[in-house]
């Protein structure tokens, strides 16, 4: 495939169940991302899972590690395909807020299997409900 010339993306999560006396959550998480094909058209990535997490709070900052399961749409020129993917990693955050994650993923697709590993910086809303 042709080398992207500029991808943006966002990503969301709901945490759906952790209790105050268990290190274990559970969340669902959605995003979209897009990137730009030098002039060959534009592709969407829309995917939706969810994940398990362990959770480790010490005096300077909350260690998470996930895994995650998903499907993934990706649509280009006006085809969509639907893949299975998993992913793994670790978050660091420091005041609740600040962070970093590295994670591995793998998209699962025909033909061919898409395999990342990223490290990013992090930041957290909360709604104070």
């Amino acid at each position: 495939s042709a080398e992207a010339e500029a991808a943006y993306g966002a990503r969301g999560e709901l945490l759906l169940a952790r209790s105050a006396t268990s290190p274990f959550q559970l969340l669902a998480f959605a995003g979209a991302g897009t990137l730009e094909l030098g002039g060959s058209g534009r592709e969407w990535r829309i995917p939706a899972g969810m994940s398990f997490a362990f959770r480790a709070p010490t005096p300077v900052a909350t260690f998470v590690s996930w895994l995650s399961a998903r499907a993934q749409w990706t649509v280009l020129d006006g085809s969509t395909e639907a893949s299975p993917g998993f992913g793994a990693g670790i978050d660091v955050t420091w005041r609740e807020r600040y962070g970093v994650r590295a994670a591995y993923d793998r998209l699962l697709r025909d033909g061919t299997d898409e395999t990342t590993f990223g490290l990013g910086l992090t930041y957290t809303f909360t709604s104070g409900l």
